[in-house]
């Protein structure tokens, strides 16, 4: 009889109703975009002990938020030092790039962190890289008058060239100028090419 009060009643074992028990298991699911953006958020804030908590696979150090962003490129656009060394002991790539063609190294020379260029670098990240636009880590740190890592990666390139056989000097105060006016132009030309062909898409819309 009691098990017929119970049924006419809607409920299950335990007096729960059926409704009640699945939303019970349903919250025991893994939301992917929570996770994604707890990832993104301790990454963000250099939280190591909630990186760790979170148990974070290779495939998801590799993951990207809307504008292309993984674990390893917030935190070291953060200055995020600790977090970013073990993310790379991990495997993060340190080449990876955003949606633009951005690597890591760029916005870390236009942030201005020199450690962090240095752990980067000695993890393998390309110094040499060339994004779509044409910006390299060392225009990125000439534009914005990163002077320590102007020289710093300067003297990886002048280094590497000398490896290679080529025949390359230090830059002099002259050569400097003129990298930085050709860094500048090509910063400018590439921000003008991208809005006129954005003014472009657009009106092709209408």
């Amino acid at each position: 009889m009691e098990q017929t009060m119970l049924a006419k009643q809607g409920e299950g074992p335990g007096g729960k109703s059926p409704a009640s028990t699945w939303e019970t298991f349903r919250s025991t699911f893994v939301n992917p975009d929570k996770r994604q953006a707890e990832i993104f958020d301790v990454a963000r804030k250099g939280d190591l002990i909630g990186f760790l908590a979170l148990g974070i696979t290779r495939e998801e150090l590799e993951m990207k938020n809307d504008k292309g962003y993984t674990a390893l490129m917030l935190s070291a656009y953060n200055g995020r030092e600790n977090l970013t060394r073990v993310l790379l002991e991990y495997g993060a790539n340190p080449n990876s790039v955003d949606h633009s063609g951005n690597s890591i190294l760029m916005g870390v020379s236009f942030k201005g962190n020199l450690d962090l260029a240095k752990i980067l670098i000695r993890a393998g990240a390309d110094f040499r890289y060339i994004s779509p636009k044409g910006q390299t880590a060392l225009q990125m740190a000439v534009l914005f008058g990163r002077t320590d890592l102007v020289e710093y990666l300067e003297s990886l390139i002048h280094s590497d060239s000398k490896e290679e056989g080529m025949n390359s000097k230090p830059p002099s105060l002259y050569r400097s100028f003129v990298r930085f006016a050709k860094a500048w132009a090509q910063y400018l030309f590439s921000f003008v090419f991208q809005n006129q062909l954005y003014k472009s898409k657009k009106g092709g819309l209408r």
